[in-house]
């Protein structure tokens, strides 16, 4: 995992100094540059300094950077969630109050939201309370004219598709019997009654016993990442190319064995 940062950083560093020494200023310039998947060219919508950054979140490194930044100029790489960046100052408005066309809209949509989340979790909550008197999930979703949806396994760090983080469905969920109904827990755009129907313990034994194996196939992961992101660098800096009807001549092109 170190190493691999340290390529990334070396990566970004040999970038931005390439940035410089070509002095490339525009959007168009800085494509060029782009390699997808290992780099890849984001233009951010307007931020404040201490706002969160769609991808990035709030990042007291990466804001200093785009605050202290020329138009034009290219920044030193600054660490994020997802490797390095190189930041290039596009345009700058001077702080304002917001005028209520620029926020109209957002707060319409914040007001329209907490409403569904309110009115959501009261429906749940009120039918939350007939389990008392034995109804089970499935009667209760038909009298709300709602869906029951089986999820897979969930851990802490699983999502629930569309809805988000399944973190508070399972904090919830961990102090719940199998066959037991918990919630309502608010989500983004509304609330969530769920039902636990079975539950995993961690399995000392069993973790004792994959741990090597587990070890192991992280390092592989890894070091193929390392790799990929070295032969990656290689290629760039020699300037390889493919020809595609050769690959194909040879049964080489991708998709193919």
């Amino acid at each position: 995992g170190e190493r691999a940062r340290e390529a990334a950083e070396a990566r970004a560093a040999a970038l931005a100094r390439r940035i410089a020494d070509e002095k490339r200023t525009d959007a168009a310039s800085w494509q060029e540059l782009a390699d997808e998947p290992v780099v890849t060219l984001v233009t951010t919508s307007f931020f404040g300094r201490a706002d969160a950054v769609p991808g990035i979140g709030r990042n007291p490194a990466f804001a200093d950077a785009a605050f202290t930044l020329a138009a034009g100029a290219a920044s030193a790489p600054v660490e994020v969630p997802r490797g390095f960046a190189v930041l290039r100052l596009r345009e700058e408005k001077p702080a304002h109050p917001a005028e209520l066309a620029e926020v109209e809209a957002s707060v319409r949509a914040a007001v329209e939201r907490d409403k569904a989340v309110r009115l959501a979790r009261s429906e749940l909550e009120r039918a939350r309370s007939r389990v008392a008197d034995g109804a089970g999930l499935d009667a209760l979703a038909a009298e709300l004219g709602l869906e029951v949806v089986a999820s897979a396994e969930l851990t802490r760090t699983s999502t629930l598709g569309d809805l988000g983080s399944a973190r508070p469905v399972v904090e919830a969920a961990l102090a719940l019997a199998p066959g037991q109904i918990g919630g309502p827990v608010d989500l983004a755009d509304g609330a969530l009654l769920f039902e636990v129907t079975a539950r995993d313990a961690f399995d000392v034994a069993r973790f004792q016993a994959e741990r090597e194996e587990t070890r192991t196939r992280l390092r592989d992961e890894a070091a193929g990442r390392l790799l990929a992101s070295l032969l990656a660098e290689r290629r760039a800096a020699a300037g390889v190319t493919y020809d595609r009807a050769l690959m194909e001549q040879f049964g080489l092109a991708p998709g193919r064995s």
